[in-house]
């Protein structure tokens, strides 16, 4: 639902970017800190709306720059596809924002193949 409407609402990308507590809750979710039911799934809609605040902010969020790594190794680990997909997401904002992380182009073309090989989960 928030990732919805942080779609039709640049105002409320504006105050999660602002809000401590929920980028805090946010970057938890993504780096697994938190116990849910389906942490896949969770996961991945954390990192897509994570990607979006970054692209509609156009700036980091405090202590998002910090989550690099954590989102390749994701990317270049994770055997499910929609998450693979949800980190090279986040991935491509956190570069353009001039976040650094250490992955090999073997690695890259590795991962992107997986993803685009994988069968339709």
């Amino acid at each position: 639902v928030l990732y919805s409407c942080c779609h039709v609402s640049e105002r409320l990308c504006h105050l999660l970017g602002q809000e401590p507590l929920a980028l805090e809750s946010l970057l938890n979710l993504a780096q697994g800190k938190v116990k849910v039911v389906d942490r896949e799934e969770s996961t991945e809609v954390t990192l897509y709306l994570l990607s979006l605040l970054v692209l509609r902010l156009q700036d980091l969020p405090c202590g998002m720059e910090k989550l690099g790594s954590e989102i390749a190794t994701v990317f270049t680990h994770s055997h499910v596809v929609s998450l693979v997909s949800a980190a090279a997401c986040l991935l491509g904002q956190l570069g353009q924002q001039g976040v650094t992380f250490d992955l090999q182009p073997g690695e890259w073309i590795a991962a992107a193949t997986h993803a685009l090989s994988a069968p339709a989960e």
